[in-house]
């Protein structure tokens, strides 16, 4: 009998917003890198399943995906997220902060970051909350990049030698960032850049649809509370009606 064809293990990610990266335009449909994974880099199962290794792009998004779908918290999003990054990028170390009410960015989950350097840091960002479109930024050798002089000593008593910043997006707002840390100076490929921006795309879907949950049962809480002051309401105005003496009609409207 002929062989079965081997299945097609190339996956192309599209986007549906700006995607920034050295260089990127501002298209509303961007690919990002297309990857083929050599037969060494696979495990194939007995029951023909293929096990993607544990860093690799389009493996780190395939389980990202799968743990975004499972997430109960704006903590198991980011966790899921923060996993992502590490597992596509080799990086140890990543955060990601959200906007305050205030319009400050605010650390809200972190791996591998001191609690002197995040309150060091704690509301920098280089957008602020009204910026349109912005395009990630990467830092390849923290010795060698035009910033302040204490946050630069700051960064390097961290023993950080280059980072990203990559935008957070929910409905087409600026809501935060996500960043990634190197130990050493690293030059950022754009097949780096459009991963982290995929993973930063997905949560921000993520951490707008469970905004959007909580504000659900908010409402549905506030209505139910409304309907039993309403009954509540009718219950003793009926009361009233049947009471003709003063002294009991005030003693109804004490209870």
């Amino acid at each position: 009998h002929p062989a079965a064809p081997r299945p097609d293990l190339r996956a192309d990610v599209i986007g549906d917003g700006a995607v920034p990266s050295t260089g990127y335009t501002t298209d509303k449909t961007i690919l990002a890198p297309r990857v083929s994974l050599r037969e060494s880099e696979l495990v194939i199962a007995p029951d023909g399943r293929v096990d993607i290794p544990v860093h690799n792009g389009i493996g780190a998004l395939y389980r990202l995906t799968d743990k975004l779908f499972r997430a109960r918290s704006r903590s198991d999003a980011c966790d899921a997220a923060l996993d992502a990054i590490r597992d596509a990028l080799g990086c140890e170390r990543a955060s990601i902060l959200l906007f305050d009410d205030s319009g400050f960015m605010r650390f809200i989950a972190w791996r591998g970051l001191s609690d002197g350097y995040r309150r060091a840091v704690d509301g920098h960002s280089p957008w602020d909350k009204d910026t349109k479109d912005p395009l990630p930024i990467c830092i390849e050798s923290i010795d060698g990049a035009d910033l302040d002089d204490a946050l630069k000593a700051t960064i390097k008593a961290e023993g950080i030698g280059a980072l990203a910043f990559v935008p957070l997006f929910a409905k087409g707002d600026l809501i935060g960032k996500f960043m990634t840390y190197c130990d050493a100076p690293r030059a950022f490929a754009d097949a780096d850049i459009r991963l982290a921006v995929t993973i930063a795309r997905q949560l921000g879907f993520s951490l707008e649809r469970m905004r959007a949950g909580e504000a659900l049962l908010e409402a549905q809480a506030q209505l139910v509370s409304e309907l039993a002051a309403t009954e509540q309401l009718h219950k003793v105005s009926t009361q009233l009606i049947q009471v003709k003496e003063a002294e009991a009609l005030h003693e109804k409207i004490l209870d």
